[in-house]
């Protein structure tokens, strides 16, 4: 049998054991998207071909595809949640089932689309994620809990398809660290104690409404060409810090002054909540708004 068949074969052989593991609920498509780090195989079946001047004696064809095929197949049963396509399109952390909490850390990888958080929640945080899903994780450790709530890997989808909401207890301390690709973004963290909010966007629009969330609160906002409007909420104090190329601001038409290099709300000293911002934009516009400023929904 020439090398040609022998590869055309087996790759079809193949082929098809895989489809049919994956519509009886084994693997995942990613499984096959991961199957070309396995080039070297080639290498090694063309070098074999070599010994027979470039053809593969039949008897030692069928061994290889048997040897092939078994692999594949004990892949796929010994595997089936590993990289599954079964990600959490609901996630709920509640209270009577970790009862105690005073802190919260939540590591937010999105990727792109339509992101909505808030505190409309009785419990410690509740998500709803439409496309694939998100790959979810919680730890609670000495009263403190963790959650990671991540894009699945692998997938290529409409982007404006894809949808999470998640809300947050205003019970808990918070840490936020959100990393977001195209982000269309409405988070409103209003009355929600936050230590520091970490948000990384390259491209879009997001809206973040803050205010009463505690003495102090960081925000470091890392950005591309995107659009960031900051919403602040009653008489809590900004101080805004620029790093990168600015397009557009209005800051000095709300009244702020430079201090040491950062732009300072009139309030900010005497303010008991406070919330300084570091912001890194490659090309982008950054606009505050006062409660006065937010238009009321009808």
């Amino acid at each position: 049998m020439r090398f040609g068949t022998f590869l055309i074969a087996t790759l079809l052989v193949l082929t098809g054991v895989a489809t049919f593991m994956l519509n009886l609920g084994y693997g995942s498509w990613q499984m096959i998207m991961q199957a070309s780090e396995l080039w070297p195989i080639l290498l090694i079946l063309l070098g074999l071909s070599l010994f027979w001047g470039g053809r593969i004696p039949g008897w030692i064809a069928l061994v290889l595809v048997v040897v092939l095929v078994g692999g594949l197949i004990y892949m796929f049963l010994e595997t089936p949640g590993l990289l599954a396509d079964r990600y959490d399109t609901e996630v709920t952390i509640g209270r009577q089932q970790y009862p105690g909490l005073s802190n919260a850390t939540a590591n937010i990888a999105f990727g792109g689309g339509k992101l909505i958080m808030g505190t409309d929640t009785p419990e410690w945080l509740q998500g709803q994620f439409d496309g694939p899903g998100a790959s979810s994780a919680v730890d609670v450790r000495n009263g403190n809990l963790a959650v990671v709530l991540q894009n699945p890997k692998g997938h290529f989808i409409n982007l404006t398809d894809k949808h999470w909401n998640i809300q947050l207890s205003p019970d808990l301390t918070w840490d936020l660290e959100i990393d977001a690709g195209a982000l269309e973004g409405q988070l409103d963290f209003t009355h929600v104690p936050l230590k520091e909010i970490d948000l990384q966007v390259g491209a879009g629009d997001v809206n973040l409404t803050l205010g009463d969330n505690g003495q102090r609160t960081r925000v470091e906002a890392d950005a591309g060409a995107a659009k960031l409007t900051l919403r602040v909420i009653g008489d809590t104090g900004v101080s805004v810090d620029f790093d990168g190329a600015l397009s557009q601001t209005n800051l000095r038409e709300m009244g702020y002054s430079v201090v040491n290099g950062r732009y300072v709300s009139p309030n900010y000293e005497e303010a008991s909540s406070k919330i300084d911002v570091d912001l890194d934009m490659a090309v982008g516009e950054f606009r505050l708004e006062t409660a006065s400023a937010i238009p009321v929904a009808a």
